[in-house]
């Protein structure tokens, strides 16, 4: 049923170029990325309601966290990642998401683009705590999850990873440090994340 219930949430996000409320995309992380830890867990023969609540509050932030991930590429398709109800809460611009001005030729934003820039970081920050505070209860509760299906909680180091380099550029989704892949800063992220993956794998706590 999980399978099927992931499987019906990609297709109907295929339809979809932008979600009204927050809500709805909490709902899709999870349907999509909850259901893929409650199946993880069943693999590990973990079926207890406590370790559910855990993986239901870390899909819901994986699902935050990949349309903020995702936002500048989808842009390139005439998508928008941030919520309808989350955007008019800061009056952000649709076109200035769809069309945003280049970063990285070293010219200087216009005083209308950094009020939109501003109006989209404040946007971005709601939902980076909002996912902030479903990883927080988490972690809370691991401790209620058998060791056995500790390994399924490991995609919660990599959204907290994430969430933490965001707050270092001031949640802005267009820093280089977020979009390359190259570069000495990105390459100590990566080192970092290996770190903290590794450090949960051997001692079973995030």
């Amino acid at each position: 049923r999980f399978l099927d219930r992931m499987i019906d949430a990609r297709e109907h996000d295929l339809d979809v170029s932008q979600y009204d409320t927050m809500r709805d995309l909490v709902q899709y992380g999870e349907a999509t990325s909850s259901s893929f830890l409650y199946l993880s867990l069943e693999c590990c023969n973990v079926r207890e309601e406590r370790a559910d609540a855990v993986a239901s509050r870390i899909g819901a932030s994986m699902g935050i966290i990949t349309a903020l991930r995702s936002l500048v590429y989808r842009a390139n398709f005439g998508e928008i990642a941030i919520p309808a109800d989350v955007m008019a809460k800061y009056d952000v611009s649709a076109e200035f998401l769809l069309n945003p001005p280049d970063r990285f030729n070293g010219a200087e934003l216009s005083p209308s683009e950094v009020e939109a820039d501003e109006a989209v970081r404040h946007a971005v920050r709601e939902m980076a705590h909002l996912a902030g505070a479903y990883l927080s209860e988490a972690r809370n509760m691991q401790g209620s999850v058998p060791k056995a299906g500790r390994a399924c909680l490991l995609p919660a180091v990599g959204a907290l990873s994430y969430l933490q380099r965001l707050d270092g550029v001031g949640y802005n989704l267009y820093h280089e440090d977020l979009i390359a892949n190259e570069g000495l800063n990105s390459r100590l992220g990566r080192l970092g994340n290996i770190f903290s993956l590794t450090r949960a794998w051997l001692t079973g706590v995030f």
